[in-house]
């Protein structure tokens, strides 16, 4: 039932949401190059970080991603709210020389986020393979 809900709700919202990071007036392959940053480089970091702690707690990924809080909302509403489209205090110059450095400092969030998100999946899965099925058959 909760799928079922979420598809019917956020189905045009998190379409939106993708169509945030494509949109804009800065090259395409900026863009592919933040996600490979983002998801290759930030995401190998911190699964190198968390590797290296959680051999001394099990809990630590599921602990952390439970006080995350919700990710995906926010980077939702950043992407469909239109709050992330002008950054102007993020442009470096004026006039024809100004480089959009809002877009590409709006975008690096909505990737954090989405990183995050992906580390509260895997926090949230971990949980679930660490609890018992059956707890009082046992």
């Amino acid at each position: 039932m909760a799928v079922i809900l979420q598809n019917f709700w956020l189905s045009a919202p998190y379409g939106r949401n993708w169509s945030y990071l494509w949109s804009g007036s800065i090259p395409t392959w900026w863009i592919v190059l933040l996600i490979v940053a983002f998801f290759i480089g930030v995401w190998s970091a911190f699964l190198l970080v968390i590797a290296l702690l959680s051999k001394k707690h099990s809990w630590l990924l599921p602990v952390f991603a439970i006080g995350l809080g919700a990710p995906r909302w926010c980077q939702m509403l950043w992407g469909t709210t239109f709050i992330g489209y002008s950054l102007p205090w993020g442009d470096i110059g004026t006039g024809i020389d100004r480089i959009r450095t809002g877009l590409l400092i709006g975008k690096s969030l909505w990737l954090w986020l989405g990183v995050l998100d992906a580390i509260q999946g895997v926090g949230f899965g971990m949980m679930l393979l660490q609890v018992p099925r059956f707890p009082l058959l046992h």
